[in-house]
Order: structure tokens, then C-alpha cells, then sequence
């Protein structure tokens, strides 16, 4: 009898077909979700590529955040109020403003009241941008909408399109577009080393021209860059003052010296014992003497000789004290308490002629011969050359200290 067909080895093969049905439809799905993953994925990526190159910097943001304030707010079309805003500014952030021709009150536009903030709060220099133009000048007072004080500035009327394309230009081209007054601040504010452009562009200046000029017409040669180390060691008002009286005498160069000293300039210290020295031995009062010696930090032979000067000479006990503690602090001692002045003497001139005969010192400049030295204080030549120890056929050298002997 045929075997009938195993009912279970039937329905066994149906659940196989089953199962590989089942498999190759998962397979397909699993493959269709990967497919759709990756391509959300790229999409995600490319959405966030496109967003970051279509936002601007931050600092580009700033800017028309600030534009958008300017345009936006209601006090846009008033003067003062405008005024009050461009205040806050930065220079680069006014120089964009430097091409917002809206009109506001008065016929003035917004690229106007921004040349002035420009002017009177960044020292642009307007004037050579415009070649030495005519201008015309209004005065006007805004109050701070942030500290609430009341300020003034000058407004500059009638300035037409082609003056804010050569002032634009000007401002593109010029490395420093500032007043002689910026420069300076901006040398002052400066704690690294100062760019040689900014440097050159302060030399330049009618200023540090005619600082230059007064003391070229002395008897020393001047290094430029001692000259700019005294300028910026004092304070802008002490030079523009001295060049806007322009007076080239010696008078008014060891007054320059003096107010240079005032704030401590080193180099104006070394100037005016090297060039002035007969004058602050002779001339200058105790006081001034006192606050000279206070300034000095170095040692030099100009410096010896004008403290040892002030030692044996007719002056104050006080300032005499003052020069003989210079001397002591200098060879590393203290100065004895109680003071006797004749020991400190002997202290410091031991290697040295008797006090009576050396009351007088003279150090060598440009052109002095000791024949000329000898018509000069009255002196015989062979005199002169025994108490300096000098033979026959020494050469002076600038600087060289030469006793004068008494008659």
C-alpha cells in the first residue's frame, strides 16, 4: 500500500517558504531605513554647513546690530540724540558710519556728525585729509545719554560729496590718519615696542619738528631718538605749548629741560647737565636743584661733577646734604649720621687738589683747545696743563673733566 504523504513534512515546507519570505522582507526594510538614515544625516550636515557660512562674524553682527539701532530707534533724526550714540562708537565702527548720507536736522546728515565724533574724540586729522581746506566750523553741546554730562563739539557745515571721498581715501591710504596729538597717545598708550610707521609718522609732526630745531642750535649733536625718548616721557601738553610759543633760545630750552624734569624724564636730566651746567650751578635755585638730584639714577661724569660742585659750593646745607647723600647712595655707602661736611669732603676729594684750588670744573665740548680754555677763565696754559696732569700734545677728548684752577 503507496505511503500517503507525510501531513507535518507539508506544512513544514510552507513555514520554510514562510521564513524566507520573512527574511528577505526584513532585509529590504532594514536596507530601505539605512539608506533613509544616511540620506537625513547628509541633509542635517548640509543644513548646518549652509547656516554657518550664510551667518555673519560676530563682529559683523555687532556692526548691524548697530546699524539697525542707529535706523530703528526714534532719536534717528535728531541731532543731539545722534550724537549721543555715535559717542559710544569705536573709530572703525564711525569711519562705516562716514558713508550713511540720511538727513537729519539743521542740513546736517548722519556722515557728518560721525566726522566730528571722529574729530574731537579719535584726533582724525580732518585738516590734511582735506589738504589744508577752508572749513567751516560750528560749536554744539549734546548730553552723554549713558553718564548724563553735557559735551561739546565742533560740527563741520558745507562739506560736499567729494570732500567724504577724499576724507574715505585719506583714511584708506594712510597708515596713522591722526593728529599729532593722536600720535602721541597712541605712542603713550602703547606698552610694547611702538611701530616703526608710527614712530616716522610722529617726526613729522611741527611738533617734534620744532624740538628738533631748538636744539640743533646748540653746540651739542642731539641723537633723534633721545629727543623722542624726552617727548614721550613727558606730557603732550609740555611740547605743544613749547612749539606754539616758537621761540628758539637757550632760555627757552633750559626751561623745556626743566618742565621735562618735572615728570621725571631721564633723558631730559642727562640733556641739561651736559648742556647747562654752568647754568645750574650758577642760576638754578635750591628747590629745582633738590628735585634734579632726585631724578638722577646713573652715575656719569656730568653727574660726579655737578655733585661734587654743589658739595664745595656757597649754597643751602639742605641741598649740599641732598648732593653729598647723591655721592654716597652711588658709591654703595650711607651717608653718616650725623652729617659733617668736612668729612664727607675729605670722603670724596682725598685723591684730589686742596678744595680752594678746584671750585671750578669744565668739560670738554665740541672746539675747546687749552689754549682756548686758558684765554677763557683767565688762566696761564702751563698752569692748566700741570693740574690736569696733561703733557705736551694731549688731545681733549667731549666729555673729558678739566680743573680750573684759581688765579
Amino acid at each position: 500500500m503507496p505511503l500517503s504523504p507525510n501531513p507535518g513534512s507539508k506544512f513544514s515546507g510552507i513555514f520554510k517558504e514562510m521564513t524566507k519570505e520573512s527574511f528577505a522582507t526584513k532585509s529590504r526594510r532594514l536596507t530601505q531605513a539605512l539608506v533613509l538614515s544616511i540620506a537625513l544625516n547628509i541633509g542635517l550636515m548640509a543644513s548646518l554647513i549652509y547656516t554657518s557660512l550664510k551667518t555673519p562674524p560676530l563682529s559683523d553682527t555687532i556692526a548691524l546690530e548697530n546699524e539697525q539701532m542707529i535706523e530703528g530707534t526714534p532719536f534717528s533724526d535728531t541731532n543731539l540724540e545722534v550724537l549721543s550714540y555715535y559717542f559710544a562708537m569705536s573709530f572703525d565702527q564711525l569711519i562705516q558710519q562716514l558713508r550713511d548720507e540720511t538727513l537729519l536736522e539743521e542740513g546736517y546728515r548722519k556722515r557728518d556728525l560721525a566726522l566730528s565724533c571722529l574729530v574731537a574724540f579719535h584726533h582724525f586729522n580732518l585738516e590734511k585729509s582735506l589738504s589744508g581746506m577752508l572749513l567751516e566750523r560750528r560749536q554744539k553741546t549734546f548730553v552723554n545719554q549713558h553718564g548724563g554730562e553735557s559735551i561739546g563739539i565742533t560740527l563741520f557745515p558745507g562739506l560736499e560729496d567729494e570732500s567724504y571721498v577724499a576724507i574715505l581715501n585719506y583714511i584708506h591710504n594712510e597708515k596713522w590718519p591722526l593728529t599729532s596729538a593722536g600720535l602721541f597717545k597712541e605712542i603713550k598708550h602703547r606698552t610694547a615696542i611702538v611701530p616703526p610707521s608710527l614712530k616716522e609718522a610722529f617726526f613729522l609732526t611741527p611738533e617734534f619738528h620744532a624740538l628738533t630745531v631748538l636744539f640743533n642750535r646748540s653746540d651739542f649733536t642731539i641723537d633723534q631718538e633721545d629727543l623722542f625718548q624726552m617727548a614721550i616721557e613727558g606730557e603732550w601738553e609740555t611740547l605743544s605749548c613749547f612749539a606754539t610759543q616758537n621761540r628758539f633760545s637757550d632760555d627757552s630750552r633750559r626751561k623745556l629741560l626743566l618742565s621735562y624734569i618735572q615728570n621725571r624724564s631721564k633723558i631730559a636730566t642727562m640733556l641739561l647737565l651736559s648742556m647747562e651746567r654752568e647754568f645750574l650751578i650758577k642760576k638754578l635755585e635750591d628747590a629745582k636743584l633738590i628735585q634734579l638730584i632726585s631724578t638722577i639714577e646713573e652715575k656719569t661724569p656730568e653727574v660726579d661733577l655737578l655733585l661734587k660742585d654743589l658739595l664745595v659750593s656757597a649754597r643751602s646745607d639742605k641741598l649740599r646734604k641732598r648732593a653729598a647723600q647723591k655721592l654716597y647712595e652711588f658709591a654703595g655707602e650711607v651717608l653718616p649720621n650725623p652729617f659733617h661736611y668736612e668729612l664727607v669732603l675729605a670722603r670724596f676729594f682725598q685723591e684730589r687738589a686742596p678744595v680752594a684750588t678746584q671750585t671750578r670744573v669744565h668739560i670738554v665740548k665740541r672746539g675747546d683747545t687749552l689754549w682756548h680754555l686758558s684765554r677763557q677763565y683767565g688762566v696761564k696754559l702751563s698752569q692748566l696743563k700741570e693740574v690736569n696732569e696733561l703733557g705736551e700734545g694731549h688731545n681733549l677728548k667731549l666729555g673729558m673733566q678739566l680743573i680750573i684752577p684759581n688765579e
